[in-house]
C-alpha cells in the first residue's frame, strides 16, 4: 500500500481533518482500485452501524422470574466483533477502510495511537462522531496499552522471582534439613476459600438482602467511563463476595447493546459473564421489587440516610460523572416518586475537597459496614482520607 503523507515537520494533530490522502489498494482490498477520501467531509452516525443484539424471546419475564429466585440466566446472546465487522453495509465498510487509512498514517508520523488494534476496537472506532472524538479514542487506547506494558512487566518480574524462590526452595530440600518441618498449622489452599465465598454468594442469590445497580444512565457516559465503571463494579464484586453475610448484586436496565454488556462479558474481566454470582436483567428495578420499598441512593437527595433497613432495597445508580455533574439520579429518583437518600457524610467527617459523589466501590463497602455494624463511624472509614480535613483525621 503507499500512502502520500505530509512531512513529519508539518504533522499536527490540529490539520488531521485537512489530510488528503490517496492510496492505491488492490492488494490488501482487491474489491477497492483507489480511493480518494477527505476526513472533514466524513461523518459517522451511530444510526448506520448495524445493531449488535439480539435478544431474546417470549421467555424474558420467566427468566427474570428465575433470577429472581437465585437461578442465575442473563438470556443474552451477544455476537462477536469480528461477525459484527463481517456484517457491515457497503458504506460503513468504506468508512472502516478510510478510518484504517488514517490510524496507519498516524502510527506512521508517530503520533500517540495504539500499536495494535482489535476488532473490538475498530468498532468502538467506528461509533466516534467526529476526527477529535478518534484522537480522544486512540489516546485512551494507548494509555491503556502502557498500563497493560506495565502489568505484564510486573507479572514476569513476580514469574522470574517465583522461579528464583522455588530454587532455593528446592536447594533447601536437597540439603540436610537443620530444623524439623512439621507444624500444627493447618494449610488453608485459596481453592479451598474460593469454594467457601461462591457458596455464599449462592446463598446470598437465594436468601440475601439485594442490593440494586441501575445501569440506565449509559447514554450520559463515554466510553471510558463505562469501563471505569466495569472495573468499579467488579472491584466492589470482590469486596462483597470476602464477607460474611453478601449482598446479592442485581445488575437492572442492561442493554445488551451497550458497552457495559460487552465489557462485562469478555472485555474488562478475565473470565466470561457466566462465572460471576450476580443477576443480570433488562428490567426495571421497579417491576422486580414493591415501589414503597425502594430507596434510591444519591448524593444530590435532601433527605440523609439514618441506618440500615434489610427490608429496604437499595439502588446505587450505574454512573461515572467525570464530564457531566448533572444531579441524573436525583431527578431519575423523583421522575419515578421513589424514595432517595444519601450518605450522612456532613454530619460524621470535616469535608476538604471534591465532591460528595463516591465510587460504586466505596458505596458497597460502606454499605457492607454499615449492615453489619450499624455504625456510621466505622462504615464512612472508606471514605477516602483526601477528601477529610486533615484536623479531623488527626
Amino acid at each position: 500500500m503507499m500512502l502520500r503523507v505530509l512531512p513529519r515537520k508539518l504533522f499536527h494533530w490540529s490539520v488531521l481533518d485537512e489530510i488528503s490522502l490517496v492510496t492505491t489498494a488492490t492488494k490488501c482490498y482487491p474489491c477497492v482500485t483507489s480511493i480518494e477520501c477527505s476526513y472533514k467531509h466524513l461523518s459517522t452516525k451511530s444510526s448506520c452501524l448495524p445493531k449488535l443484539l439480539y435478544l431474546s424471546n417470549r421467555n424474558c419475564s420467566q427468566h427474570a422470574a428465575t433470577r429472581l429466585e437465585g437461578e442465575k440466566h442473563t438470556g443474552m446472546e451477544i455476537k462477536s466483533a469480528s461477525e459484527i465487522l463481517s456484517s457491515l453495509d457497503a458504506e460503513t465498510e468504506k468508512k472502516l477502510k478510510v478510518f484504517k487509512m488514517e490510524y496507519e498514517v498516524l502510527l506512521h508520523m508517530g503520533a500517540f495511537v495504539p500499536e495494535t488494534m482489535t476488532d473490538d476496537t475498530w468498532l468502538r472506532v467506528l461509533e466516534q462522531n467526529s476526527s477529535s472524538a478518534r484522537r480522544r479514542l486512540y489516546r485512551f487506547l494507548r494509555r491503556n496499552e502502557k498500563l497493560e506494558e506495565k502489568k505484564k512487566a510486573k507479572q514476569r518480574a513476580r514469574e522470574e522471582e517465583r522461579l528464583a524462590t522455588e530454587s532455593q526452595t528446592k536447594d533447601r530440600e536437597e540439603s540436610p534439613p537443620l530444623e524439623p518441618k512439621n507444624t500444627f498449622f493447618f494449610h488453608i489452599r485459596q481453592t479451598s476459600m474460593n469454594r467457601t465465598y461462591y457458596t455464599r454468594l449462592a446463598h446470598s442469590m437465594l436468601f440475601g438482602i439485594p442490593l440494586v445497580f441501575d445501569l440506565d444512565f449509559e447514554q450520559h457516559m463515554r466510553t471510558q467511563d463505562c469501563q471505569n465503571l466495569v472495573s468499579q463494579f467488579m472491584m466492589a464484586y470482590g469486596f462483597n463476595k470476602v464477607v460474611q453475610e453478601p449482598f446479592h448484586f442485581v445488575l437492572t436496565g442492561a442493554n445488551p447493546q451497550g458497552h457495559i454488556m460487552r465489557m462485562l462479558n469478555k472485555g474488562s474481566v478475565e473470565r466470561p459473564l457466566d462465572s460471576f454470582l450476580f443477576t443480570v436483567t433488562e428490567q426495571s428495578y421497579l417491576d422486580l421489587y414493591p415501589r414503597n420499598n425502594v430507596v434510591y441512593l444519591t448524593p444530590n437527595a435532601p433527605n440523609v440516610l439514618k441506618s440500615f433497613n434489610p427490608n429496604d432495597v437499595y439502588i446505587i445508580g450505574g454512573l461515572v460523572d467525570k464530564t457531566s455533574k448533572k444531579p441524573f439520579t436525583m431527578a431519575k429518583a423523583k421522575e419515578q416518586n421513589i424514595r432517595m437518600a444519601k450518605f450522612p457524610l456532613d454530619e460524621h467527617l470535616i469535608w476538604s475537597q471534591g465532591t460528595k459523589s463516591l465510587t460504586i466501590d466505596q458505596v458497597v463497602r460502606i454499605l457492607l459496614e454499615l449492615k453489619e455494624s450499624n455504625s456510621w463511624k466505622r462504615a464512612l472509614q472508606y471514605v477516602p482520607k483526601r477528601k477529610i480535613a486533615r484536623d479531623y483525621l488527626q
